[in-house]
Protein backbone atom coordinates (compact mmCIF):
# COMPACT_ATOMS: atom_id res chain seq x y z
CA UNK A 1 0.00 0.00 0.00
CA UNK A 2 1.44 3.41 -0.37
CA UNK A 3 1.74 5.98 2.07
CA UNK A 4 1.44 8.86 -0.19
CA UNK A 5 -2.01 7.47 -1.02
CA UNK A 6 -3.63 7.80 1.98
CA UNK A 7 -7.02 10.07 2.48
CA UNK A 8 -7.56 11.19 6.36
CA UNK A 9 -10.81 9.79 7.23
CA UNK A 10 -13.49 12.48 9.42
CA UNK A 11 -16.63 10.67 10.72
CA UNK A 12 -19.34 13.10 11.26
CA UNK A 13 -22.21 13.02 13.88
CA UNK A 14 -25.28 15.59 14.69
CA UNK A 15 -25.96 17.28 17.97
CA UNK A 16 -27.63 19.24 20.25
CA UNK A 17 -30.92 18.34 18.51
CA UNK A 18 -33.10 20.17 21.20
CA UNK A 19 -34.51 23.12 19.22
CA UNK A 20 -33.32 26.57 20.73
CA UNK A 21 -35.13 28.75 23.45
CA UNK A 22 -37.64 30.89 21.95
CA UNK A 23 -38.77 33.15 23.99
CA UNK A 24 -42.46 34.04 23.98
CA UNK A 25 -43.87 37.79 22.28
CA UNK A 26 -47.24 39.05 22.71
CA UNK A 27 -49.46 39.17 19.69
CA UNK A 28 -51.99 42.86 19.69
CA UNK A 29 -54.79 43.55 21.70
CA UNK A 30 -58.31 42.51 20.71
CA UNK A 31 -61.02 45.26 20.54
CA UNK A 32 -62.94 45.94 24.16
CA UNK A 33 -65.90 43.60 24.42
CA UNK A 34 -69.18 44.75 24.89
CA UNK A 35 -70.09 46.30 28.66
CA UNK A 36 -70.95 44.77 31.22
CA UNK A 37 -73.89 47.91 32.02
CA UNK A 38 -75.58 49.70 29.88
CA UNK A 39 -75.18 52.68 32.35
CA UNK A 40 -74.32 53.41 36.11
CA UNK A 41 -70.80 51.76 35.58
CA UNK A 42 -69.89 48.24 33.95
CA UNK A 43 -66.76 46.61 32.78
CA UNK A 44 -65.53 45.51 29.05
CA UNK A 45 -62.84 43.46 28.44
CA UNK A 46 -59.96 42.88 25.73
CA UNK A 47 -57.43 40.20 25.45
CA UNK A 48 -54.13 39.34 23.42
CA UNK A 49 -52.47 35.87 23.47
CA UNK A 50 -48.42 35.10 23.84
CA UNK A 51 -48.31 33.98 20.11
CA UNK A 52 -45.87 36.36 18.39
CA UNK A 53 -43.67 34.03 18.57
CA UNK A 54 -44.91 31.04 20.65
CA UNK A 55 -42.80 30.30 23.89
CA UNK A 56 -40.71 27.32 22.59
CA UNK A 57 -38.08 24.87 24.04
CA UNK A 58 -36.81 26.93 27.49
CA UNK A 59 -37.49 29.87 26.11
CA UNK A 60 -39.04 32.96 28.52
CA UNK A 61 -43.08 33.25 28.91
CA UNK A 62 -44.31 36.73 27.82
CA UNK A 63 -44.71 39.19 30.83
CA UNK A 64 -47.51 40.79 31.51
CA UNK A 65 -51.21 40.14 31.80
CA UNK A 66 -53.11 38.68 28.56
CA UNK A 67 -56.13 40.29 29.23
CA UNK A 68 -56.92 44.50 30.32
CA UNK A 69 -60.45 45.69 31.95
CA UNK A 70 -61.79 49.15 31.57
CA UNK A 71 -64.93 50.67 33.02
CA UNK A 72 -68.00 52.02 30.46
CA UNK A 73 -70.81 53.23 30.48
CA UNK A 74 -70.66 55.09 34.17
CA UNK A 75 -73.07 57.52 33.13
CA UNK A 76 -76.14 57.70 35.68
CA UNK A 77 -78.91 55.22 34.83
CA UNK A 78 -82.79 56.50 34.31
CA UNK A 79 -84.69 56.98 37.82
CA UNK A 80 -88.32 57.22 37.25
CA UNK A 81 -90.03 59.68 39.36
CA UNK A 82 -92.07 57.90 41.84
CA UNK A 83 -95.23 59.81 44.25
CA UNK A 84 -94.58 60.98 47.54
CA UNK A 85 -97.41 60.71 50.40
CA UNK A 86 -100.27 63.13 49.96
CA UNK A 87 -99.12 66.57 51.75
CA UNK A 88 -100.29 67.72 54.71
CA UNK A 89 -103.87 68.73 55.47
CA UNK A 90 -106.42 69.66 53.19
CA UNK A 91 -106.85 73.11 52.29
CA UNK A 92 -109.75 75.42 53.89
CA UNK A 93 -112.76 74.95 51.88
CA UNK A 94 -113.74 77.22 49.06
CA UNK A 95 -117.41 77.76 50.59
CA UNK A 96 -118.91 78.00 54.01
CA UNK A 97 -121.79 76.34 52.86
CA UNK A 98 -123.65 74.74 49.56
CA UNK A 99 -120.66 72.99 48.12
CA UNK A 100 -117.17 74.26 47.87
CA UNK A 101 -113.69 72.78 47.31
CA UNK A 102 -110.45 71.95 48.92
CA UNK A 103 -107.33 70.57 47.78
CA UNK A 104 -104.16 68.86 49.13
CA UNK A 105 -101.05 68.62 47.00
CA UNK A 106 -98.14 65.66 46.61
CA UNK A 107 -94.73 66.07 45.53
CA UNK A 108 -92.55 63.21 42.72
CA UNK A 109 -89.61 62.80 44.82
CA UNK A 110 -89.62 59.32 46.20
CA UNK A 111 -87.53 59.55 43.98
CA UNK A 112 -87.76 62.42 41.93
CA UNK A 113 -87.50 61.35 37.87
CA UNK A 114 -83.59 61.63 36.66
CA UNK A 115 -81.09 61.20 33.79
CA UNK A 116 -84.10 60.79 31.37
CA UNK A 117 -85.93 59.04 33.60
CA UNK A 118 -90.15 58.97 33.48
CA UNK A 119 -92.13 61.82 35.58
CA UNK A 120 -94.58 60.65 38.15
CA UNK A 121 -98.10 59.50 36.04
CA UNK A 122 -101.23 61.45 37.36
CA UNK A 123 -102.08 64.67 39.14
CA UNK A 124 -99.58 66.16 42.03
CA UNK A 125 -103.12 67.82 43.31
CA UNK A 126 -106.39 65.92 44.55
CA UNK A 127 -109.49 67.66 44.80
CA UNK A 128 -112.84 67.06 46.97
CA UNK A 129 -116.23 68.56 47.59
CA UNK A 130 -116.80 70.19 51.33
CA UNK A 131 -119.35 71.87 53.10
CA UNK A 132 -121.69 70.95 51.04
CA UNK A 133 -124.73 71.54 54.01
CA UNK A 134 -127.25 73.77 52.63
CA UNK A 135 -126.82 77.41 53.35
CA UNK A 136 -129.14 79.07 55.69
CA UNK A 137 -131.77 81.65 54.27
CA UNK A 138 -133.03 84.35 55.72
CA UNK A 139 -136.85 84.85 55.43
CA UNK A 140 -138.37 87.72 53.79
CA UNK A 141 -141.52 89.23 53.37
CA UNK A 142 -144.12 88.92 51.11
CA UNK A 143 -146.54 91.57 49.30
CA UNK A 144 -149.08 93.16 51.68
CA UNK A 145 -152.64 91.90 50.31
CA UNK A 146 -155.38 94.03 49.99
CA UNK A 147 -157.11 95.73 52.61
CA UNK A 148 -160.37 93.81 53.92
CA UNK A 149 -163.68 94.63 54.67
CA UNK A 150 -164.33 97.13 57.43
CA UNK A 151 -165.12 94.68 60.76
CA UNK A 152 -168.44 96.30 61.93
CA UNK A 153 -167.73 95.32 65.38
CA UNK A 154 -163.80 97.19 66.25
CA UNK A 155 -164.41 99.74 62.83
CA UNK A 156 -161.07 98.34 61.81
CA UNK A 157 -159.92 97.35 58.33
CA UNK A 158 -156.60 94.71 58.23
CA UNK A 159 -154.26 93.55 55.41
CA UNK A 160 -151.19 90.84 55.90
CA UNK A 161 -148.29 89.94 54.69
CA UNK A 162 -146.44 86.24 55.05
CA UNK A 163 -142.85 85.46 55.49
CA UNK A 164 -142.56 83.17 52.24
CA UNK A 165 -140.85 85.58 49.72
CA UNK A 166 -138.46 83.49 50.99
CA UNK A 167 -139.68 81.18 53.77
CA UNK A 168 -136.35 80.50 56.36
CA UNK A 169 -134.35 77.78 55.67
CA UNK A 170 -131.72 75.81 57.19
CA UNK A 171 -131.55 77.92 60.48
CA UNK A 172 -132.07 81.07 58.86
CA UNK A 173 -133.18 83.84 60.38
CA UNK A 174 -137.22 84.96 60.26
CA UNK A 175 -138.64 87.89 59.15
CA UNK A 176 -138.78 90.82 61.66
CA UNK A 177 -142.16 92.88 62.06
CA UNK A 178 -145.84 92.52 61.97
CA UNK A 179 -147.90 89.68 59.92
CA UNK A 180 -150.74 91.89 60.29
CA UNK A 181 -151.28 96.04 59.76
CA UNK A 182 -154.88 97.56 61.11
CA UNK A 183 -156.10 100.72 60.86
CA UNK A 184 -159.73 102.44 61.96
CA UNK A 185 -162.21 102.31 59.17
CA UNK A 186 -165.90 103.33 59.21
CA UNK A 187 -169.19 102.23 57.79
CA UNK A 188 -172.79 103.12 58.80
CA UNK A 189 -173.10 100.98 61.58
CA UNK A 190 -169.85 102.09 63.40
CA UNK A 191 -171.39 105.69 63.56
CA UNK A 192 -173.36 104.71 67.26
CA UNK A 193 -170.77 103.45 68.66
CA UNK A 194 -168.15 105.93 67.39
CA UNK A 195 -170.36 108.45 68.71
CA UNK A 196 -170.93 106.63 72.18
CA UNK A 197 -166.70 106.55 72.52
CA UNK A 198 -167.16 110.48 72.50
CA UNK A 199 -169.85 110.68 74.71
CA UNK A 200 -172.53 111.69 72.44
CA UNK A 201 -175.07 109.03 73.84
CA UNK A 202 -174.63 106.98 69.93
CA UNK A 203 -175.56 110.01 68.20
CA UNK A 204 -173.42 112.27 65.94
CA UNK A 205 -173.63 116.36 66.37
CA UNK A 206 -174.26 118.30 63.66
CA UNK A 207 -174.20 117.14 59.75
CA UNK A 208 -173.55 113.80 60.90
CA UNK A 209 -176.00 113.22 62.50
CA UNK A 210 -178.43 110.11 61.57
CA UNK A 211 -175.62 109.94 58.34
CA UNK A 212 -173.74 106.49 57.06
CA UNK A 213 -170.51 107.30 56.56
CA UNK A 214 -170.34 104.18 53.78
CA UNK A 215 -170.86 106.71 51.03
CA UNK A 216 -167.61 108.54 51.94
CA UNK A 217 -164.44 109.00 50.32
CA UNK A 218 -160.81 109.30 51.84
CA UNK A 219 -160.00 109.72 55.57
CA UNK A 220 -162.34 112.14 58.32
CA UNK A 221 -160.56 113.04 62.04
CA UNK A 222 -163.50 112.88 64.52
CA UNK A 223 -162.34 113.31 68.30
CA UNK A 224 -158.85 113.27 67.71
CA UNK A 225 -158.80 109.71 65.29
CA UNK A 226 -158.23 109.33 61.98
CA UNK A 227 -160.71 107.24 60.29
CA UNK A 228 -160.22 105.75 56.81
CA UNK A 229 -162.90 104.20 54.53
CA UNK A 230 -160.99 100.35 53.76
Amino acid sequence: MDCCDCTPRVAIRSCNRDPCPVDGAWGPWSAFGACSRSCGGGEQIRTRSCNSPPVAGDGQPCQGPSAEIQACNDQGCPVDGQWGDWCCSWSECSATCGGGQRTRTRQCSNPAPANGGADCVGSGIEEEMCNTQPCPTDGGWSNWSDWSACNVNSCTCSRTRTCSSPAPENGGKPCMGDLVNRRACFVFCCLPDFARSLGLGGRLPGPFGGMGFGGMGGGRSLGGKSWMRC
